[in-house]
């Protein structure tokens, strides 16, 4: 993500090359947890903040979305007194409420699954692409 971040201030198509990278490799290293694992919640968030800052649509987001919901419920018994907890929690929780905002979203007929959503706290916005934020 570090260089996603970097690239992004000289070549914002680099940056979305290096965003869409990071996110892989975050959702790959879930691969290798067990979803109780407290890194797994936390590694598919991050990959979700890498989607959120290369446009990517929500049928490529909210997937990882829902992974991050059964994962969450599951290792939060488990590691709730866990030191990185409350950090972890922060970030996860903003992509929870990011895939209930878009919940609502879509019963309301807002938005579809080709539409490139953020939420809210996201203040990069790419005026090349029409991008609803929730």
């Amino acid at each position: 993500m570090q260089r996603a971040f970097a690239a992004s201030v000289e070549n914002k198509e680099h940056a979305f090359s290096e965003f869409t990278y990071a996110g892989e490799y975050y959702r790959q290293a879930t691969t290798h947890l067990p979803t109780d694992d407290e890194m797994f919640a936390y590694y598919l968030t991050v990959a979700v903040e890498a989607h959120w800052h290369c446009n990517k649509p929500l049928k490529d987001v909210l997937p990882l979305v829902a992974q991050i919901t059964f994962s969450f419920k599951k290792s939060s018994e488990i590691w709730q007194n866990s030191p990185m907890s409350s950090f972890k929690n922060e970030h996860i929780g903003q992509a929870l409420t990011f895939g209930l905002d878009c919940q609502m979203a879509f019963q309301n007929g807002r938005i579809t699954m080709e539409d490139i959503v953020k939420p809210a706290f996201m203040v990069r916005i790419d005026a090349s692409n029409i991008l609803r934020l929730l």
